[in-house]
């Protein structure tokens, strides 16, 4: 889903929200809440990414290097959520 709405609404910064019993969720930075025709454009983006079976790899990193791979991407929510998540023990 994120995909597809960065796709069509560059300008839109997306936050992770936290794991819950059926996965996660995102929460979308927008001047304006999306209309039922951009949920409509979303869906039909969301079927074309699914429908060209992008593989999908899990990235493990560093909690610092994972701030820093949000904010070089313009994410700053994300890299913001960052410096709450645990750090690792050593």
């Amino acid at each position: 889903m994120a995909q597809a709405v960065k796709r069509l609404f560059p300008s839109v910064r997306v936050a992770i929200g936290p794991a819950i019993e059926d996965g996660f969720y995102y929460d979308f930075a927008k001047a304006e809440p999306f209309t039922p025709e951009d949920l409509v454009k979303i869906e039909e983006v969301m079927r074309e990414i699914a429908k060209a079976a992008y593989p999908f790899e899990r990235q493990e990193m560093p909690r610092e290097e994972a701030i820093r791979f949000f904010r070089e991407r313009g994410e700053p929510s994300t890299s913001a959520a960052g410096r709450t998540w645990p750090r690792p023990r050593t």
